[in-house]
């Protein structure tokens, strides 16, 4: 089995926080070939780098579906095409119990 590895996360208040996106690598958009020059918004973050997320519980951890990148790629190579399913982007979620992203 994998180790979990502790997230970093800037709490904002009571059960929210603020997490950098991993889909975009926080810059705000999605490449528009592999030359990295971004052309659209990140369909995680909105553009803003940063996904702010409502939870119950912490520690937050790397998510193990998609190694903490926030996308599933389409074969190998590392161009991620859509969002992971199981943490929408952020690369982490909460070790336990509810959460969502509010963006």
């Amino acid at each position: 089995m994998a180790e979990l590895r502790i997230v970093h996360i800037e709490i904002v208040s009571t059960g929210k926080a603020i997490l950098s996106c991993a889909y975009c690598e926080g810059k705000g958009g999605v490449p528009s070939n592999r030359r990295r020059e971004w052309q659209e918004p990140c369909p995680v973050c909105g553009g803003s780098g940063k996904v702010l997320v409502e939870f119950e519980e912490e520690p937050f951890v790397e998510c193990s579906f998609c190694e903490g990148k926030g996308g599933v790629p389409p074969n190998r190579r590392r161009e991620w095409q859509e969002p992971c399913p199981v943490c929408g982007g952020i690369g982490a979620k909460p070790i336990a119990g509810k959460w969502r992203i509010i963006k």
